[in-house]
């Protein structure tokens, strides 16, 4: 259990949160943001994240389940392998609304792929268990010195199959067919996808450094940047 004192504080935050939403669905995700690994390692896939968080009581759980895996087997044999002190590592949980997922389009961006480049990913629905799912999203490459510019950047398109997605239905998640002339289509149009990369490259230059970043676009097209972790350079 948590302290009285961190637990009335997370309590206090949940519902403030909770009285400011003004989505038809209050859900939440408590996400881990650990500190003390080494640069490059995407630290955050090794820690436990809650998503569809609709009460009291399961937030407190997802809370206290993402603070305890800062300690999993997984956690710890990576931090030894890694030579890494278990005593100088932390963790951050950030508390996030989720967005309406009936019509959401999400993914990532890679701000250093090749020397010069950018990747953006897309597909529709929440950004979840694709690579189990098989779902392959559509992807976009940048070259970044015309982003500077503020030029149209995009040197290759590559369509995804993109054959399902994620939902929440009913506080639940759930794997649902696309339509299939929504699958023969980009999932962005060209000032989306030129506003994610610009914002990443904004991101790379205010952190000087690569970064991995989970973004999202909501039903009324309103950009969503949720996560941002530091990702490796390839320069080749």
């Amino acid at each position: 259990p948590l302290p009285n004192k961190i637990e009335e504080t997370f309590i206090a935050a949940y519902h403030a949160l909770e009285k400011k939403s003004k989505l038809r669905t209050f859900s939440l995700g408590v996400l881990p943001s650990p500190y003390g690994y080494k640069k490059g390692t995407l630290a955050e896939s090794m820690h436990h994240s809650s998503l569809c968080v609709h009460s009291e009581k399961q937030f407190l759980r997802s809370v206290r389940l993402g603070i305890a895996s800062l300690f999993s087997e997984h956690a710890l044999l990576h931090r030894e392998a890694q030579g890494i002190d278990h005593q100088e590592v932390s963790m951050a949980l950030l508390i996030q609304q989720m967005v309406d997922s009936g019509k959401t389009i999400s993914g990532t961006a890679m701000t250093a792929s090749q020397k010069n480049t950018m990747v953006v990913q897309a597909s529709y629905g929440l950004p979840l268990y694709r690579s189990k799912l098989s779902i392959v999203p559509d992807l976009y490459t940048f070259f970044k010195p015309a982003l500077n510019d503020q030029k149209c950047a995009i040197i290759k398109k590559i369509l995804g199959s993109k054959r399902s997605k994620i939902k929440q239905e009913a506080r639940q998640l759930k794997e649902v067919p696309v339509a299939i002339k929504d699958q023969h289509r980009f999932c962005l149009s060209d000032v989306q996808a030129i506003e994610i990369a610009q914002f990443s490259l904004n991101l790379e230059q205010r952190f000087q450094g690569p970064l991995f970043v989970q973004w999202a676009y909501d039903e009324k097209n309103i950009l969503y940047i949720f996560n941002v972790c530091e990702g490796p350079a390839k320069n080749s």
